[in-house]
């Protein structure tokens, strides 16, 4: 009798450690994924569904490959079917990776994505902890892209204070000239003093 009880409460507990397991994975924050050797989807969470636009009891059983760009599927599924046999690959997948998904509606989008394996043979598992990095990739450009304008900003008045120096130098020594050959005192031509008189307004325009 006594060997019947702590059976079945051995059995309790399993249970209540899976269900206590399954929460985790249901609210967890990270879209998590798990594939067996065949990388057949077996663990597809709320957040997973959320990010890949599809219910996750028809994600269930299918190829990890359909949420991998078509260009990417052969060498994706090399790298993890090296992890499933090695537990290493050339790519450390045990580290968070910027990679590329592609959403069920086709969409193709970049995410972070971190690999563990559990178990050996054909019976290990391959649990995928990933997330959406869309929205930090725009923020980044976005960043990126202020801080360009704002050198650029700084490049043009840079220019533009050294040009007009580079301007300002000869051309007072322009104005000056013509002013010093106006009020010199020797006669000058009605056509020299208009050109002279030229020479002053293009200068003080240009100033």
């Amino acid at each position: 009798a006594e060997d019947i009880t702590s059976a079945k409460q051995a059995s309790q507990d399993l249970v209540d450690r899976e269900l206590q397991l399954s929460g985790i994975v249901e609210t967890a924050m990270d879209a998590i994924i798990t594939v067996d050797v065949r990388q057949r989807i077996v663990v597809f969470n709320r957040a997973a569904s959320g990010i890949f636009r599809i219910d996750p009891a028809a994600a269930i059983g299918m190829p990890l490959s359909r949420f991998i760009p078509p260009r990417l599927q052969q060498r994706h599924a090399a790298h993890v079917d090296d992890f499933a046999k090695t537990g290493t690959t050339n790519r450390r997948m045990g580290a968070m990776h910027v990679l590329h998904g592609v959403r069920a509606d086709g969409e193709e989008f970049p995410i972070e994505a971190a690999i563990s394996r559990l178990g050996d043979g054909d019976d290990a598992l391959m649990t995928v902890v990933l997330r959406d990095v869309s929205d930090a990739r725009r923020a980044a450009a976005a960043v990126e892209a202020q801080r360009a304008a704002e050198a650029a900003s700084r490049a043009k008045t840079e220019f533009l204070s050294r040009m007009s120096h580079e301007l300002r130098t000869p051309l007072n020594a322009v104005l000056g000239f013509a002013q010093l050959l106006q009020g010199s005192g020797e006669p000058l031509t009605e056509r020299q003093r208009i050109q002279i008189d030229h020479i002053r307004q293009a200068g003080w325009h240009l100033l």
